[in-house]
């Protein structure tokens, strides 16, 4: 009975270590979950918006449009503000968007490390 309570109080401490950290407020690297919307001259614009889904997005991976990911640094969750980012030219999931500066309302729901 006694080794099989260690056993169980071992995959216990085990199972607890692989859980994530969540974090205070997003730094590089870390995988954040937030909900966006965007606008361009204040009208949405197709495919710019989570629709309150949220979207996991590791900070620092680049996968967004250049200096999204970097304005997000330092916010908390809860956290919501209004980030200003320039579409590449040419941008070809929006030629209309290409070399455009456009808003993006976001909100972090989640950050963890």
């Amino acid at each position: 009975m006694k080794k099989l309570f260690i056993a169980l109080c071992t995959i216990f401490m085990l199972v607890g270590c692989a859980q994530k950290e969540v974090a205070d407020q997003v730094e590089n690297g870390d995988v954040v979950n937030l909900d966006f919307v965007g606008t361009f001259k204040g009208v949405e614009f197709e495919g710019g918006n989570t629709n309150g889904e949220g979207y996991d997005l590791k900070i620092g991976s680049h996968s967004f449009v250049d200096d999204f990911e970097e304005q997000l640094i330092g916010m908390k969750v809860g956290d919501t503000k209004t980030i200003t980012v320039t579409f590449p030219d040419p941008y070809v999931y929006n030629p209309d968007l290409a070399g455009q500066d456009v808003q993006f309302k976001v909100t972090i729901n989640e950050i963890n490390r």
